[in-house]
């Protein structure tokens, strides 16, 4: 089921093809793919009155000297993922489940995709949002709250290969850089068993995050799911760039390393981010610890210090579960690196 684009750019076109003698049932519920093709064709004219569908039979072609040339020379833009994601079941739950949410409704958005998630959505989400912005959607990375990063550690003045040790964290000690505690961004910071994996790739320069959580799908399945960041070094130390293709979608994120306390027995990281062409912005920050657990009350007050520079209050936090964190899929890539200068225990030393 081709899409294209004819000479005239004010106009688009879909064809899409019928065989004349076998008008097959479509797995649509058995309604017939003449009648799938015709009922798509009306709803394509509520996303834009610029696209025409045109539905016809095997035949038709070879009496009709016309068509086939607007058809030989279109531009083919988009080829099979729509009728992939159709064919597909846990990405057509996935289209039914979004087509239930507000746009604007994150917490729904998101929790359709980690839930039917698939190779056939991501291949649909890239061609028709990610490369194509089918929607025409655009959004920035949120410039509020500016949050500063922290500025010393252990009483040395932050530097970038200090910031990334810290998000490194336990990482050699233990499996995992950090557990997140609670976060406070309803869509993305309150899936159970939450694992951070920050480590220096094998290339020089190269860092990574690589979160692991679970998710309740609305199935009601418990599934581990896994995302793969590429990190770079903002301009100021302690403030990194973060970007990743999730569900063939690109989400550009601005984090800040807020506070982490000096025996590594807790973090606070806030970020801002953007699925650009799914036109969703967003906030959030996560505490971290070590085992996922609040750490002394002693330390409340410093805690509650930080959040007020992410402009947060503590009970805007979500709790993460971590009660049911069974053989989380963790492990690095070989070859890579972990700590520089700073280590989890330790105070500065050469590593």
């Amino acid at each position: 089921m081709p899409f294209l684009d004819n000479d005239d750019s004010s106009l688009n076109l879909l064809s899409c093809s019928i065989d004349d003698d076998n008008d097959d049932v479509s797995p649509l519920k058995s309604a017939s793919w003449t009648n799938v093709l015709l009922h798509t064709a009306d709803r394509l004219k509520w996303v834009d009155e610029n696209y025409e569908m045109l539905v016809f039979t095997d035949n038709v072609l070879e009496s009709n000297a016309a068509l086939q040339k607007e058809l030989t020379s279109a531009n083919i833009l988009l080829i099979v993922s729509v009728l992939n994601c159709l064919l597909d079941p846990n990405c057509r739950k996935a289209l039914q489940c979004l087509n239930e949410c507000s746009p604007v409704d994150q917490v729904c958005n998101y929790q359709c995709l980690a839930s039917y998630e698939s190779p056939t959505l991501e291949e649909f989400s890239l061609c028709v949002l990610q490369k194509h912005n089918c929607l025409d959607l655009d959004a920035k990375i949120p410039e509020k709250p500016f949050v500063p990063p922290m500025v010393k550690f252990q009483e040395k003045i932050l530097s970038h290969e200090i910031a990334e040790d810290l998000f490194v964290g336990w990482l050699g000690n233990l499996d995992w850089s950090w557990r997140v505690v609670a976060g406070q961004n309803p869509a993305y910071d309150q899936f159970p068993c939450q694992y951070q994996l920050f480590y220096r790739g094998k290339a020089k320069g190269s860092f990574w995050y690589e979160p692991v959580f679970q998710v309740k799908t609305l199935d009601g399945k418990l599934v581990w799911r896994r995302r793969k960041y590429r990190v770079k070094r903002g301009k100021v130390a302690g403030t990194f760039y973060f970007s990743v293709l999730d569900n063939g979608v690109v989400s550009n994120e601005y984090w800040t390393t807020v506070d982490v306390f000096e025996d590594f027995s807790w973090g606070l990281f806030h970020y801002s981010g953007v699925a650009r062409v799914a036109g969703q912005s967003y906030t959030g920050a996560v505490l971290v610890s070590p085992n996922g657990e609040y750490q002394n009350e002693t330390e409340k007050e410093r805690l509650v210090s930080a959040l007020d520079r992410c402009c947060i209050k503590e009970w805007e936090l979500f709790d993460v579960d971590n009660c049911q964190c069974n053989d989380p899929p963790l492990g690095l890539p070989e070859g890579s690196r972990l700590h520089t200068t700073v280590k989890a225990k330790t105070k500065f030393v050469d590593i």
